[in-house]
């Protein structure tokens, strides 16, 4: 997937901005991200991800939406994210939890981090 602004680079870089009630995503090279996270403001949350290449080398978008059912591992649900596990890692260490690639996690677990990447998660179906 191409950078959102500069239509050149690989988007690389996930900005994510709370605001008030709405969350929005930018998908930005990181040339783009620099100057963008460089600004941020102190009445915003903001958040930057790097993307995962898929075998191509292109980054993957995160989904909007996401089913799981849980206990699942880290590794899976990182994967689900389109992300790497040591991200996941890393954000669940940030909201005090910690666990390694090959932990499992419960369902209110994986919607605390998708709260974080803006994904809305629901339970799946058989």
């Amino acid at each position: 997937m191409l950078c959102e602004q500069c239509q050149q680079n690989t988007a690389d870089v996930l900005v994510t901005r709370f605001q008030s009630e709405s969350v929005s995503r930018t998908q930005l090279c990181h040339v783009c991200a620099a100057p963008v996270l460089d600004a941020i403001g102190p009445d915003e949350v903001t958040g930057a991800t790097y993307l995962s290449p898929d075998a191509a080398g292109n980054s993957a978008p995160l989904p909007n939406e996401l089913g799981l059912r849980g206990p699942i591992t880290v590794e899976e649900f990182a994967a689900a994210l389109h992300l790497r596990p040591f991200q996941v890692v890393g954000t669940l260490m940030r909201l005090g939890v910690f666990v390694s690639r090959r932990s499992t996690i419960d369902f209110a677990t994986t919607e605390r981090v998708c709260s974080r990447y803006g994904v809305k998660l629901s339970p799946a179906n058989d």
